[in-house]
């Protein structure tokens, strides 16, 4: 059986994996963006399509493992609830991680995240294929 200081220690590792994540997506897109702005515009499309195919590849990496941690998050709760079911109650800590309002809160962290991401992607799709960079005069 697992415990309810087992639970919540997850809760707190997830969390700290999830602002990982972001940082990790944070360098990625920087790191595209410069190779951009310096090379990948200059390049013929056959090129501008290997870049950003690996871009997309790495993206779709960190989505498959941020929809782990997020079905990982979820059984998380659902594990504290089965505990406060079996158990009768459970600590401040984790009543407050299974309220509706800390789901609600997660479930809109998730979609935000997900318009944001697909909204960056466009863009990037758009200043690798669409834009028409105007090169700077010294």
């Amino acid at each position: 059986m697992v415990t309810e200081a087992e639970v919540t220690y997850q809760i707190t590792i997830m969390m700290d994996m999830f602002f990982t994540g972001i940082s990790i997506i944070f360098t990625v897109i920087s790191a595209y963006l410069v190779g951009l702005y310096w090379f990948i515009r200059h390049t013929r499309w056959h090129l501008k399509t290997v870049a950003f195919g690996f871009l997309s590849f790495t993206l779709a990496l960190i989505v498959v493992n941020g929809i782990g941690a997020f079905r990982h998050m979820l059984s998380l709760n659902r594990a504290l609830a089965d505990i406060q079911e079996r158990e009768g109650s459970l600590s401040i800590i984790g009543t407050m991680a299974i309220e509706p309002v800390a789901g609600d809160i997660f479930d809109a962290t998730a979609t935000g995240m997900a318009i944001l991401a697909f909204l960056i992607y466009l863009g990037l799709f758009y200043l690798t294929f669409v834009h028409r960079w105007h090169d700077q005069q010294a």
